[in-house]
């Protein structure tokens, strides 16, 4: 049987890789508005960490973490 400790590696990981995701759309979705391509990587840094807050807060609220 897994330990928790790699249960709770792999949820951070999944939360990690659906906040990327997230964050690359809202980046693109930013360069569709024809902005510059600093601005859009801006945005999409401000997406992942809104989107990797929302993953993080949810999981705790869960109980699946702490």
């Amino acid at each position: 049987m897994a330990s928790h400790l790699t249960i709770h590696v792999l949820l951070v990981g999944v939360a990690l890789l659906i906040s990327v995701v997230v964050g690359l759309g809202g980046g693109l979705l930013h360069r569709a508005d024809h902005n510059t391509i600093p601005a859009c990587i801006f945005q999409g840094g401000k997406t992942f960490t809104g989107s990797m807050t929302v993953c993080m807060s949810v999981l705790i609220a869960l109980g699946l973490l702490f």
